[in-house]
């Protein structure tokens, strides 16, 4: 069986139920509901975005070795700006009806910077909108993401990486991700969170780069690997539930995006265990979603639901409906947008 076609594994799946993490949890936190409860200890244990960066750590490794450099790029484009551009023109236009922007430079430079690689970027005068941050907060991630592309495709012609050893690629992605726990380390130890330095910082692939790396040596060893990975995921799943189970009960703290010993170990289990889920249950995503994937496109628009819920003073007993909001846009987004583009992206 080959478990890399799309209709014998479980990626899409995996991203929508990751992508379920971030919305429930975003909801909650936005209206400042975020409690001590044993769901919200649970739910915080599954962080969407890192199961996102290692799963796109794996598949942006896997096209790279089934493409060529001008089919990767235009495959990457096509993944991410078509979709991207419509959500952005839809913040913008959404912001500027309900005035809380104007036409100026403020505007004209938030515009531009989300439609290159500054997704973080965001005007004073844009915090008003929504819980006081960004007014689609989740882009950050889009950002990385694509610095991600950027990086992995310069070193990858820089380096030759088509023509390299497993071994060579284990070293230097290895030795990428050690330096990336390093600079993650060392700028939360010695570095006040509120600076522009550690912002900047936070927001660039040299922060973020662990997962992604953990992702790509998931490819680069796969055909070694996949014995202990594909059809085990019953028993990665108990060893994960017991460590869960530890975790609650002397009350752990597990950091997200801040490197800590015991934080990464649990983390890299939970990468190894979706890695499992991915490659067992064979066709379970097939079944339940078909071709459909609305993840990329619920996950760029809930942020900006759930600010204009807030915006617009929504109960908060109607949180849920953010969620319904956020899925049916992501529905539209893949059946008007992206789904076109990439068959465009398949041709290639």
């Amino acid at each position: 069986m080959n478990h890399l076609a799309k209709e014998n594994n479980n990626f899409n799946l995996v991203r929508l139920l990751a992508c379920f993490q971030v919305l429930i949890y975003h909801s909650y936190s936005f209206y400042h509901k975020i409690d001590d409860t044993l769901f919200f200890k649970f739910i915080w244990l599954f962080p969407g975005v890192v199961i996102f960066f290692s799963i796109s750590g794996f598949l942006i490794a896997k096209s790279f070795d089934y493409s060529s450099i001008k089919s990767f790029s235009i495959k990457r484009f096509l993944r991410i700006y078509p979709g991207l551009i419509v959500n952005i023109s839809a913040t913008f236009l959404l912001l500027y009806f309900l005035r809380f922007i104007k036409i100026n430079l403020d505007s004209i430079k938030y515009f531009v910077s989300q439609l290159t690689i500054f997704q973080f970027y965001v005007p004073e005068s844009f915090k008003k909108f929504g819980s006081g941050h960004h007014p689609n907060g989740a882009l950050w991630t889009i950002s990385v993401e694509l610095q991600f592309y950027f990086l992995f495709l310069v070193t990858a012609i820089l380096l030759g990486w088509k023509k390299r050893s497993i071994k060579f690629k284990n070293i230097v992605t290895s030795f990428l991700i050690i330096v990336s726990c390093l600079i993650n380390f060392l700028s939360n130890s010695h570095m006040y969170t509120e600076t522009i330095s550690f912002k900047l910082l936070f927001n660039s692939i040299f922060y973020h780069f662990t997962f992604f790396g953990i992702g790509m040596l998931f490819w680069i060893n796969f055909q070694n690997l996949k014995i202990i990975f594909i059809g085990k995921f019953k028993y990665w799943s108990i060893i994960l539930m017991i460590i869960i189970l530890m975790i609650i009960f002397f009350d752990i703290t597990i950091r997200r995006y801040q490197y800590e010993n015991l934080s990464f170990l649990y983390l890299l289990i939970l990468v190894f265990t979706t890695f499992s889920f991915v490659f067992s249950l064979n066709g379970l995503s097939y079944r339940l979603l078909g071709k459909t994937d609305i993840s990329y496109g619920t996950y760029i628009y809930h942020c900006l639901v759930i600010n204009l819920f807030i915006i617009l003073n929504v109960n908060e007993c109607l949180i849920p409906l953010t969620w319904l909001i956020s899925i049916n846009l992501g529905l539209l987004s893949w059946v008007l947008i992206e789904k076109g583009f990439l068959a465009k992206k398949s041709s290639l």
